[in-house]
């Protein structure tokens, strides 16, 4: 039975699950609206046990890469050699010095012929890391660079063969900002590779994060949300453990960008400016989500501000809240990021080689990437034999296309600041996404971020339009499971996916619209 055990068994279970939750949000919409009490109690046990089942999900129910052992050997290794060596590889050479390394080691990656160029992202022969020494293996202390030899063969004990180097080392190399790196270096330096308890907690503290995640959630919303939160969390198509499970603080990000959320719900600004502030400086487009508070704090203060305030000069309540999140996160970004200046090698050099670095990322799009304009590059493909210029072929269409694509993108902005006047600011900030949605298409797995508008149906179940909500979030993932089970085509899927989330988006800001009217703001006076 369990031979058989793959991630198509648990992607058919994790649609499963979304199901039951689809379901027990409708029942639970019917508990609310009927005032069944016993009936809600006894739909929240179940609700409790798919949330755990879907959080056991995520990890494979134990089993975590199948053949490929208990750590994502391919990212672990980009994100604690490349903070770890920070200094001495930077952004460009972490290919470099692992080809080198290799040679003076075991010689394991003899058969590897190629890597890729990080200046360029283009590939290039392996005797391209001799000619870059000159900028790099000064910086190595001999007991510096030994350790590096021991961390490489470390990673080259994994169960992974010699043809999976080739393409770790053809990848796209070390990305994160210098905000990550700078709290990243702080484990991969104390904690050593011989230490398998050490790198065990490096795996899988982003588990430890998520259940923070979920612990918070649940104090500032109920019982409810979190769970909704964790059956989400653990069967989302758009996040699997194959793809970021047992790295080193991949889930870092979204967990306190959610933190952010319950902190402005429990009317804590400063501290949700903080989390918020800490979020973008780990993954930089999470700063979109507080546009729409600061967007909604001009709305209701400056634009739209109560005649009797206007009279006795009383400040909303709301709006002062809005007030200091925004000072708060200010503050809080303009420190990190001197922090940044202090302790991250580099100092102030390392922002503009992150960047360079990020604008070689961006000219390396695929259909990975999941965005807004990636509703229009779909023209019909159902299988991925792509022709060699199809960059080409896909960017002359989005020209194209580009009036109605701004139209639309205004349009969507214009609907996200009518609502944002209309909602609380942990709501606002919870649509914040669409912004991501609109103007960026980052891979695929940081779609992760639609987990900030579970708290935003869950909590409001009574709600007819936020039950629909959460039905076709849940939805979405369930159909892109079916979908994936029969065509694998990564066009098809992109373009599927792109214009479900945005259909969502559209209708989630025109139902906050319609149904929350600013009276719904007076009454909070």
């Amino acid at each position: 039975m369990f031979d058989r055990f793959s991630d198509n068994t648990v992607d058919h279970i994790k649609a499963i699950l979304l199901l039951c939750g689809i379901l027990l949000a409708f029942f639970i919409y019917l508990a609310k609206k009927h005032q069944l009490v016993g009936l809600e109690k006894k739909l929240n046990y179940g609700l409790g046990v798919a949330a755990l089942t879907s959080f056991l999900a995520f990890y494979n129910f134990g089993f975590f890469h199948f053949g490929g052992g208990h750590f994502h050997t391919h990212d672990l290794y980009h994100y604690y050699m490349g903070s770890k060596y920070f200094k001495e590889t930077g952004y460009l050479y972490l290919y470099d010095a692992t080809i080198l390394a290799d040679e003076e080691s075991n010689n394991y990656m003899a058969e590897v012929r190629e890597i890729r160029d990080q200046t360029s992202y283009n590939i290039v022969p392996r005797i391209v890391a001799h000619q870059t020494m000159a900028k790099w293996r000064g910086k190595f202390t001999d007991e510096r660079w030994r350790e590096f030899k021991g961390d490489l063969v470390w990673f080259q004990k994994q169960p992974h063969n010699w043809q999976w180097w080739g393409g770790i080392v053809g990848d796209f190399g070390y990305n994160p900002s210098p905000v990550w790196t700078m709290i990243a270096g702080v484990f991969s330096n104390l904690i050593p590779t011989s230490s398998t308890l050490g790198m065990w907690f490096i795996a899988y503290m982003d588990g430890i994060l998520a259940l923070i995640m979920f612990f918070t959630i649940y104090k500032a919303f109920d019982s409810q949300t979190a769970l909704f939160s964790m059956l989400y969390w653990g069967s989302t198509f758009t996040f699997v453990f194959s793809f970021t499970g047992a790295s080193m603080l991949r889930h870092d990000w979204i967990v306190y960008l959610v933190i952010a959320i319950c902190c402005l719900k429990m009317r804590k600004a400063e501290a949700a400016g903080l989390f918020y502030a800490l979020s973008s400086g780990l993954r930089i487009f999470p700063v979109l989500f507080g546009l729409p508070v600061a967007a909604g704090y001009v709305m209701k203060n400056l634009l739209f501000q109560h005649p009797s305030d206007l009279a006795t000069g009383r400040q909303n309540p709301l709006a002062d809240n809005g007030s200091k999140f925004i000072v708060a996160a200010a503050a809080c970004g303009a420190a990190i990021f001197l922090c940044t200046l202090i302790f991250v090698p580099g100092h102030l050099g390392s922002w503009p080689e992150f960047v360079a670095k990020l604008k070689v990322h961006k000219e390396s799009w695929n259909t990975w990437n999941w965005g807004f304009i990636d509703i229009f590059l779909w023209t019909g493909e159902v299988y991925d034999n792509l022709p060699g210029n199809w960059k080409i072929i896909k960017q002359v269409r989005l020209d194209a296309l580009m009036p109605i694509i701004i139209c639309l993108q205004v349009a969507t902005v214009m609907l996200l600041i009518m609502a944002a006047r209309r909602l609380e600011y942990w709501e606002s900030f919870a649509l914040g996404g669409v912004l991501v949605f609109l103007f960026l298409n980052p891979t695929k797995y940081y779609l992760v971020y639609l987990i900030t508008l579970v708290p935003f149906y869950a909590s409001h179940l009574e709600q007819l339009w936020r039950a629909r909500g959460m039905a076709m979030l849940f939805g979405i993932m369930i159909f892109m499971f079916l979908l994936n089970s029969f065509n694998q085509t990564s066009m098809l899927l992109q373009f599927v996916i792109c214009l479900s989330v945005y259909l969502l988006y559209v209708y989630t800001l025109v139902a906050a619209c319609i149904t929350n009217s600013p009276k719904a703001i007076e009454d909070v006076r």
